[in-house]
């Protein structure tokens, strides 16, 4: 028990150690593969606050590294977003564009703002709703933990042939509202989402009202997946779009084939995402130690 508690410890003092050294590297500018010059007619959004900063730019650097330069991007804030933030996410990606929530009555989806008031993932939920109501398709929503990969140059054309929405899958059944049956069939994840065209969030939310008269941590992972289905949605190949839970106590990495796109680094993980945003063990421990960053930016 003792040592399973200081792993804990460890590691969320490597996240937040890694996360002030990071910002030390906030000036830098960050390469491109010759892929990456172009400008990839889609629209990224991302929920963040200011907490996660760093992390947002550290995702956003490796899609822009090795995706490619999307043509916008909108930071769907959590409510903690300063204009302090909006400037330093804007130096990935310039003219980057906030949504700051709306939790008044004239919201277009006043069934989510109770949740949204009341919970970080009903805010959450309330901007991927909004978003995809709101702005031009193709729409890519990923968490600002996600870290993209080489195969990463081959996302755009895997995505653009696709004409239902698309998502990772979500391995853990558990990661649910316990009020929702997900069957046998495959549930999503819902920090990786791909949407080609609009969604029936009305419908989908006026028939699962009882979800948001006492809704959970989960219960925006289950509307989202609920909303999915209802547009037949398909999931994303597992190999190339990797969540996985197996290696979060291992010191090794389960994302190094080649053909890997992307891997979100979900709480169990989330302190091998510093590991692999510094470049190795070392540079992210002399890297938190310091409270500066020696990895690439």
């Amino acid at each position: 028990m003792a040592i399973t508690t200081l792993k804990r410890r460890a590691a969320r003092w490597l996240c937040a150690t890694s996360e002030l050294a990071y910002r030390t590297s906030f000036n830098q500018r960050v390469p491109t593969s010759d892929d990456a010059g172009e400008v990839i007619p889609l629209t990224v959004l991302m929920f963040v606050g200011h907490a996660h900063v760093p992390q947002a730019v550290a995702s956003l650097r490796s899609f822009v590294r090795y995706a490619g330069r999307p043509a916008r991007v909108i930071a769907g804030s959590d409510g903690t977003l300063r204009d302090s933030d909006e400037e330093i996410l804007s130096t990935v990606v310039a003219r980057i564009e906030v949504a700051r929530p709306r939790l008044d009555d004239v919201n277009a989806f006043p069934e989510i703002v109770d949740y949204a008031r009341s919970q970080m993932m009903g805010r959450k939920l309330l901007f991927i709703v909004s978003a995809s109501a709101q702005y031009q398709p193709p729409l890519l929503y990923f968490d600002s933990d996600v870290l993209f990969f080489p195969g990463a140059r081959l996302l755009w054309p895997a995505l653009s042939g696709l004409t239902r929405p698309a998502y990772m899958e979500e391995p853990n059944r558990a990661s649910f509202d316990s009020r929702w049956d997900s069957g046998a069939q495959s549930v999503a994840n819902a920090g990786f989402l791909y949407f080609p065209g609009p969604l029936n969030w009305k419908s989908v939310l006026e028939s699962n009202a009882g979800l948001l008269e006492a809704p959970t941590f989960w219960t925006e992972q289950t509307l989202v997946n609920l909303a999915l289905r209802d547009a037949g949605a398909t999931p994303l190949d597992a190999r190339e779009f990797l969540l996985d839970y197996h290696d979060a106590r291992s010191p090794t990495h389960t994302t190094t084939r080649a053909n890997v796109v992307d891997r979100p680094y979900v709480a169990p993980t989330r302190w091998k995402f510093w590991i692999r945003v510094a470049g190795g063990w070392n540079r992210a421990i002399a890297s938190a130690l310091s409270k500066r960053w020696f990895g690439p930016p």
